[in-house]
């Protein structure tokens, strides 16, 4: 009689998890539809508060809100903040396997590394840029434009800081082969694109 009584109860939880997931799910995907209407609208304050309540909220991953607050940061000229809030992204997807956390985790190391060269800041683009780029490889996340941008930027970098081996140019190399893989593989706009 106990088992009877069991199984129903175990179905039950299960159901509920179920449950549970969904909503998370649904949860997340208006909080993200959130942030992309106020990037589209280009309203760079709305998507610093709007990325650090739904983080708070657990509808938005750290690593996913740091990435928007960095970026929202960049776009109103506050460089030192995105500097800051795309590396707290990285080191909150640092362990994520989740394709989410590694795409924030994409992005943010590519525009890290932009803000850092810019700057003349080689080293330290360097520092992050590379073993970001050997992560991404190691997930076999490496087909985004994000992706083929860090490894330009890790080749100025290279360049900027006058490696004169082969490897400025190795990187050149294979973030242009990347790119055109991509083309290939994908025959959309965002394909051909970098950003």
């Amino acid at each position: 009689m106990r088992q009877t009584k069991i199984i129903p109860l175990l179905l039950a939880a299960i159901i509920t998890a179920g449950c549970a997931n969904n909503a998370a799910r649904e949860q997340s995907a208006k909080a993200e539809a959130q942030i992309e209407a106020a990037y589209k609208q280009k309203d760079y304050n709305r998507i610093t508060l709007l990325a650090d309540s739904l983080r708070q909220l657990g509808q938005l991953s750290d690593a996913k809100a740091y990435y928007w607050q960095g970026y929202a940061s960049d776009r109103t000229n506050k460089k030192r903040m995105a500097e800051f809030y795309w590396k707290a992204s990285l080191d909150a997807a640092a362990n994520s396997r989740g394709t989410d956390d590694i795409d924030a985790y994409t992005k943010s190391a590519c525009r890290l590394a932009n803000l850092l060269a810019v700057r003349g800041d080689y080293e330290s683009a360097l520092k992050s840029a590379i073993p970001a780029a050997e992560r991404i490889e190691k997930l076999k996340c490496d087909t985004t434009s994000d992706y083929v941008n860090l490894l330009i930027y890790i080749g100025c970098c290279q360049a900027g800081i006058g490696i004169a081996d082969q490897s400025a140019d190795d990187g050149f190399d294979r973030a242009y082969q990347k790119h055109i893989d991509n083309i290939d593989k994908n025959h959309t706009d965002e394909a051909y694109k970098i950003s």
